[in-house]
This record gives C-alpha cells, sequence and structure tokens, in this order.
C-alpha cells in the first residue's frame, strides 16, 4: 500500500454512507489485520457491498492470509462445506479463493494467487492507458469474480472505487445521477445492468457526463441494445471483454470502432489478447489461454485440475472461431451445445437470432435432455396477438427446421442471479418440474 505514503489523501472508496481515503484505508486495514494471527490461512468474509468488506480484504491481506469472500445470506449448509474445504487448501500466496456453483450442485474454489492478479492488473492498465485519475464504479457483488477487477486495479492504480448502492439499479435516473455526482469515468458492468438503462431511454433525459469508458463482461450484450447505447453516447469507447473465473481478470478484449452500427443478427467479437496472454484455439476450436493470470486450481479436486489447468494451460470450456481480423468469435459453451435429431448444434445461435427479433426483449434457450427438446425462453417488449407462432415464423427465417425450438415459454420477468446475469439454474428447474408434473 505504497500510496498511503505517496498520496494519503486521495480518495480510495466511495459507498453510499462514507468514504476514506488511502492513508485512512491502510491505517484500519494495518490495525484490523492483528486480529488475524496465523500465516497462509484463509478467512471467509461476508461480503456486504460497503466499504467495511474491502477494509477486511485487505486487512487479511495485510496479515500474510487470504480471504474467501461470500454472499452475506449464504446457506449455513454451504457455509460450513466453504469453511472445512480451505482447511485443507495447501497453495502458496494466494490471493483469494471465489468459490462459485458446482456442476454437482456444491460449491467449486478458484484460487487466485498474487502473481495472478498483479500480471492482470499490470496488463489490463497497460492495454487501456488507465491511469490514478480514474473513478471507477463498482456493480458487481462482491463475492462474484468481476467485482476483483474494480477492486484490484483501483488499487494498482491508485484511483478512487465508487461502491454503486444495489437499489440504484432499479432507477436508471438516480443511477445516473449518482455516477454524475461521483465524476465516474469508467464502468465495468454486466450487460443487463446496461440493458435496462437502454430500455427505459433513460439516457433521453439524463447523461453520465464523465465517463469515458464502458466494460461490459459475463454474458451476452444483445446487438440491437448496444447499437442503441452507443448512438446516445458517441464519444464513449464500449469494450467486450471476455474472461472467466479460472483466470485473474479477462484475457480477450473487443474495443468497438467509433460509429460503427454493428450487425444485430451476429454475434459481438470476444476480440483480441490482453497484453501478454496467449490465446488460440486447440484442434477441436476450445479456447486455451496461456498467461501468469491462470488461477492455481480448485480446491481438493484433483481430476478437475488434470482436465482444466494443463501444464499451465487453461481449457476453458468455450469454442470459438477467429474472422479476418484475428478477432475471437464465440461459438458455443460445452454445456451450450448439444445433439438433437441426429444433429449436434449450438444453443447459443439460436439465441442470437431469437434476440435479434423486434419485439423480443430477453431470451435463454434451454435442452429438456430428458424430452429431447429445445426449450426457448422469452420476455416481450411488444405485445403479440399470437407470440409463439409468429418467434416460429421469425425464426424459421433464419434457422434451419432442427434448430426450431420445440417449446416456447413466455415469462413476465427473465430470472436473474445475484449478479445480474440470467439466472439459467432457475429455468433448468422449471424446466425439470415441467417435465415431472407432464
Amino acid at each position: 500500500m505504497k500510496y498511503a505514503d505517496e498520496k494519503p489523501d486521495k480518495l480510495a472508496l466511495v459507498d453510499d454512507k462514507n468514504n476514506i481515503t488511502y492513508g485512512q484505508l491502510f491505517k484500519r486495514a494495518t490495525e484490523l489485520s492483528k486480529k488475524y494471527t496465523t500465516k497462509n490461512k484463509g478467512y471467509v468474509v461476508k461480503a456486504e457491498r460497503n466499504i467495511e468488506t474491502i477494509i477486511d480484504f485487505y486487512a487479511i491481506l495485510l496479515s500474510g492470509n487470504y480471504y474467501v469472500p461470500v454472499d452475506p445470506q449464504i446457506p449455513r449448509e454451504k457455509l460450513d462445506y466453504i469453511t472445512e474445504t480451505i482447511k485443507t487448501n495447501n497453495y502458496e500466496n494466494t490471493l483469494y479463493i471465489m468459490f462459485t456453483s458446482g456442476s454437482t450442485g456444491l460449491p467449486k474454489g478458484v484460487v487466485k494467487s498474487h502473481e495472478n492478479y498483479l500480471a492482470f492488473v499490470h496488463n489490463f492498465i497497460k492495454t487501456f492507458n488507465l491511469t490514478s485519475d480514474e473513478i471507477i464504479a463498482n456493480q458487481t457483488p462482491f463475492n462474484f469474480d468481476a467485482s476483483a477487477k474494480d477492486i484490484l486495479v483501483s488499487l494498482a492504480l491508485c484511483a478512487t472505487l465508487v461502491i454503486v448502492p444495489k437499489m440504484l439499479f432499479m432507477f436508471p435516473n438516480k443511477l445516473i445521477g449518482f455516477l454524475n455526482e461521483h465524476k465516474v469515468s469508467a464502468i465495468c458492468w454486466v450487460p443487463s445492468a446496461l440493458i435496462i438503462i437502454v430500455k427505459l431511454k433513460t439516457l433521453e433525459t439524463i447523461k453520465p457526463q464523465f465517463i469515458k469508458k464502458i466494460f461490459f463482461v459475463g454474458e451476452v450484450f444483445p446487438i440491437k441494445y448496444l447499437n442503441l447505447l452507443i448512438a446516445e453516447l458517441p464519444n464513449v469507447d464500449f469494450i467486450n471483454l471476455y474472461g472467466l473465473t479460472e483466470i485473474a481478470g479477462v484475457c480477450l478484449y473487443y474495443k468497438i470502432p467509433k460509429n460503427k452500427i454493428l450487425k444485430e443478427d451476429t454475434a459481438l467479437p470476444m476480440g483480441l489478447p490482453l497484453l501478454n496472454n496467449k490465446v488460440y484455439l486447440d484442434e477441436n476450436g476450445e479456447v486455451c489461454v496461456e498467461s501468469e493470470q491462470v488461477a492455481l486450481g480448485y480446491t481438493n479436486n484433483h481430476e478437475k485440475n488434470k482436465e482444466v489447468f494443463v501444464n499451465g494451460m487453461l481449457k476453458t470450456g468455450d469454442f470459438a472461431r477467429i474472422d479476418d481480423n484475428n478477432n475471437f468469435i464465440f461459438v458455443t459453451r460445452k454445456d451450450f451445445q448439444i445433439k438433437h435429431m441426429g444433429y449436434r448444434l449450438e444453443l447459443q445461435e439460436i439465441e442470437t437470432f431469437a434476440n435479434a427479433i423486434e419485439y423480443v426483449d430477453a431470451c435463454a434457450c434451454l435442452y429438456d435432455k430428458a424430452n429431447e427438446k429445445i426449450v426457448l425462453f422469452l420476455v416481450l417488449s411488444k405485445s403479440r396477438d399470437d407470440p409463439k407462432k409468429e418467434i416460429i415464423l421469425d425464426l424459421r427465417k433464419k434457422l434451419p427446421a432442427y434448430m426450431i425450438p420445440n417449446v416456447i415459454e413466455i415469462l413476465d420477468t427473465m430470472p436473474q442471479n445475484a449478479n445480474g446475469k440470467i439466472d439459467r439454474n432457475n429455468l433448468q428447474r422449471r424446466i425439470n418440474k415441467n417435465g415431472k408434473d407432464n
């Protein structure tokens, strides 16, 4: 924390109730660190969205230990599992362990080292010419991996991190006012947090006055909404980021050319490798990454580590192709690739075309494996006389017959997880329940 000496009065953290300088942050974190008397031990932090949580993170690191952020409302059983898991962790120089939902229902811990994130913040700052003048607004909950980018890039820059109150995302006008009040210059949010601003036409009445860069990450940004956002903010740089929990930060980026209108029925490029990242496709088209940013591995999961972390190389589980400009273009996720009616197909492709339909507000495509049916969930932006029939007719203009969904479910709202992404587990449970009821 060299900035505590060099710039003690520089504002470090802001939330809706308090703010703290770098000098105050170091002093408080140092005092708090005295209660952590061991070394190389993991401490669980119930990660509330406030300054106190980040002070706790820093205190744990100053004590020579690592933090494990969890949802403040985490169920007791899951908390006990995480607590027991980190007791047997033996990785050296750990920065934090992020637990994510595993396919077995048990949380899956990914171990990030200090070296992983030192490499990332250096590569990210150099790629995008970020400076200590940045004021970064955080949207992602601190128990989600994407939040580490905001926290650690801000600290590395000696910039200011503004923690946006969750309730403001329900009131876009107030949200933009909050960003202006704090003179926010950069954000890195999930697309759904930006889409609501577009849908409610917020930017017709109030615009962010100080934002220079809008990064987005974590899910597909429907092009029709992205085009509207770019049109309203023509002087802002828009950057699509690609990363995953198994890597510190991100490894690919695509900076959208100024004044470019994107085709609505195409996928936005994942882009080019971040500085000092080697990204390539293996013989099957799977995206592989070699970088100092690649995580140390999963906690207590030797078999999964052998499958995903291969001699320092990360097999991402995502498949892509490379276009004429050397941009990586997402094709599908392993989980999204299915075999249906004898054909191998990508559910993501169905979503791309469905999202491009004018009256579709949001969509998600899943597979009912038990009944061998493609299920398309939709939220409509406009009422239709016979929406299911119209959707099928519109999709038939773009897709072969075997890719047309067998079941279409019209929803009032698309379920979201705490990070603002589409909650596909929720939708899968709905499919499973409907299958049993039938």
